[in-house]
């Protein structure tokens, strides 16, 4: 089945018969990483998944251009993260809301210089973020390869 556009917003019948809403965003693979669309305070932003990563972050290095602020703090800059990006230090994000389709998420509060990943696997397109299992694990996620989408399950409140 195809989805058409980028963003599809779903309704699905739980086992308990009660609609609840999914949104379904749909993934480029560039260079075997999966990325989506979504939204920094409102700017277009691209995001890669990364199923490896215990952390969501966002890139430090585009800060300015989403209108957040990347400081830092005594306390995560105890903490450095490394991966095939290189080595960095984790840096508070303040004032910064993603959005995917109509799913907001206000709770992402860490960033790190990640140029070197938008250079080294999807250079036509600057990476904003990294969205790692702990918002996929939250929000409840599943991830289909083989017709490129990634469906986020928002919590009931």
């Amino acid at each position: 089945m195809k989805i058409p556009g980028f963003l599809t917003v779903a309704l699905f019948i739980s086992a308990a018969g009660v609609a609840c809403a999914q949104e379904v965003l749909r993934m480029m693979i560039r260079k075997q990483l999966p990325i989506v669309e979504g939204s920094i305070n409102g700017i277009k932003a691209y995001f890669i998944i990364d199923t490896g990563a215990s952390i969501t972050v966002l890139n430090a290095d585009l800060a300015k251009k989403y209108r957040f602020n990347a400081v830092h703090n005594d306390f995560l800059n105890r903490y450095h993260i490394t991966g095939v990006g290189g080595n960095c230090t984790i840096l508070e994000v303040r004032n910064a809301e993603l959005q995917f389709g109509t799913m907001k998420l206000e709770f992402i509060n860490r960033a790190c210089a990640l140029d070197n990943i938008s250079r080294r696997f999807a250079p036509e397109i600057k990476i904003a973020g990294i969205i790692g299992t702990d918002v996929l694990a939250f929000l409840g996620s599943q991830i289909n390869f083989s017709d490129s989408t990634l469906i986020l399950y928002p919590k009931a409140n």
